[in-house]
C-alpha cells in the first residue's frame, strides 16, 4: 500500500539534538522520506543528482528497503549506459561508496562491481578526452544540463580520486588507475581553464564570466588530490580558489552568486551552487585547521537555512532579493544538503 509510511527515522544517529540546523534537517528528511513520490529508486522533481546523496542518508538512517532500491536502479543504468545516462550514473556513483560504508545493507561485492563499471567508463572516456572533457561536454550536453567541462571533469575525478582510496593501488581492468585518472583530470583543468591572475577556474575555455560551481568543484577535487597525494601544491591551490571567489560574495546574505554576471542587489544565488561551496569550504577547514573556512561554511548554510528553507523544502535559489516559491525546487538538492549536514554533524 503506497499510502503507508515507512517507520520513523532514528533521526538521534543522524544528528545531534542541540544540532545548528536541526529544524531544516528535520523538516527536509520528512518531506523526502514520507512526502516525495518515487517509483523503483528514482525521486521525483530531480535532475539525476537525488542517487547518491539520497542513498547516504537513507542507510545511515537504516531505510535499507529505500536504498537498495537506488542501489538497483543504479546498477542498471550503468549495465547499459545511454549518453543521456552519464549525468545519472556520476551521481549515483556516490550510492555504490555509501553502500561500501555500510557493507551489513548492500552487497559489497555488487557495489564494488558497479564502481568499477563506472570507473572504466568515465575513466576511458577521460582518456579519449584527454583529461579535459570538452568532447563529453559536447557528446552529452554538458552532463545534460551545460554544467560544462570544467565540472564534469572535476565529477569524475572526484569518483575516480575516492575509488583508489577505498581500493590503494589497483586498477580497473588493465587500462584504469583510478588515483593517476583522477589526478589527470585535476591537471588538465589546471592547464586548459586555470586563471592565475583571477586564482579561479573557468567552466570553460575562454570563457570570461566566473562561475561559483566549477570553482566548488574543483575545491572539492583538489583536496582530494592532496589526501590521496600528499602534494601540498594540490591544498595550496584549493585556497587559491577559495579566495578567488571573494567577488562572489554577497556580504548581505553570507553566501555566493551564481556568477559574476549575476550580483548585486537584484543577482542570483542559488541553492545548488552554495551547497557545494558550503561542502569546499567545510572540508578546506578539516584539512587545513584554519576557523575562517569552517565560519564561511557555516554562514552559507545559514543562508540555506534562513533564505530557502520553508514548508518542509529548500527553494531553489534567491533572484532580485526573493525567494523562488512553488514547484521551484528540486529534490538532488535537498538530499545533497541533507548529505553535507550529515558530514557536518559527524565532525
Amino acid at each position: 500500500d503506497s499510502t503507508v509510511k515507512p517507520p520513523p527515522l532514528p533521526l538521534g544517529e543522524l544528528r545531534p539534538a542541540d544540532f545548528r540546523y536541526r529544524a531544516l534537517f528535520d523538516g527536509v528528511l520528512d518531506t523526502l522520506v514520507n512526502h516525495l513520490p518515487s517509483r523503483h529508486g528514482d525521486f521525483a522533481y530531480d535532475y539525476g543528482d537525488s542517487p547518491g546523496y539520497a542513498t547516504d542518508v537513507l542507510l545511515a538512517a537504516h531505510q535499507t528497503e529505500s536504498a537498495n532500491e537506488v542501489l538497483q536502479r543504479e546498477r542498471k543504468l550503468l549495465e547499459w549506459p545511454r549518453p543521456r545516462d552519464f549525468d545519472e550514473i556520476s551521481f549515483g556513483a556516490r550510492a555504490f561508496f555509501a553502500a561500501l560504508d555500510q557493507p551489513e545493507t548492500f552487497p559489497s561485492d555488487q557495489a564494488e562491481a558497479a564502481l568499477r563499471r563506472y570507473m572504466l567508463l568515465s575513466g576511458t572516456f577521460a582518456m579519449a578526452d584527454r583529461y579535459y572533457m570538452d568532447w563529453v561536454d559536447w557528446f552529452t550536453g554538458g552532463g545534460g544540463y551545460e554544467y560544462g567541462p570544467t565540472v564534469i571533469g572535476a565529477q569524475i575525478a572526484q569518483s575516480q580520486l575516492r575509488f583508489a582510496r577505498a581500493f590503494p593501488k589497483q586498477r580497473v581492468g588493465w587500462l584504469i588507475d583510478p588515483a593517476a585518472v583522477g589526478r589527470a583530470l585535476v591537471d588538465a583543468a589546471g592547464r586548459e581553464v586555470w586563471d592565475d591572475s583571477l586564482h579561479i577556474y573557468r567552466a570553460r575555455p575562454k570563457s570570461d564570466e566566473v562561475w561559483l560551481l566549477p570553482n566548488a568543484m574543483m575545491i572539492l577535487a583538489l583536496l582530494q588530490t592532496h589526501a590521496l597525494s600528499g602534494d601540498a601544491s594540490y591544498l595550496e591551490r584549493a585556497e587559491a580558489v577559495a579566495a578567488g571567489l571573494a567577488p562572489l560574495w554577497d556580504e548581505a546574505r553570507g553566501a555566493y552568486f551564481a556568477s559574476s554576471a549575476q550580483t548585486g542587489p537584484d543577482g542570483y544565488l542559488s541553492l545548488s551552487t552554495n551547497s557545494y561551496a558550503a561542502l569546499a569550504f567545510h572540508r578546506l577547514a578539516a584539512a587545513t585547521g584554519k576557523q575562517p573556512y569552517d565560519e564561511r561554511a557555516k554562514s552559507i548554510l545559514d543562508f540555506i537555512q534562513r533564505d530557502l528553507y520553508g514548508d518542509g523544502i529548500l527553494y531553489h535559489h534567491v533572484y532580485r532579493g526573493h525567494r523562488a516559491t512553488g514547484d521551484i525546487w528540486c529534490s538532488g538538492c535537498n538530499w545533497r544538503v541533507l548529505s553535507i549536514l550529515r558530514e557536518m554533524a559527524g565532525s
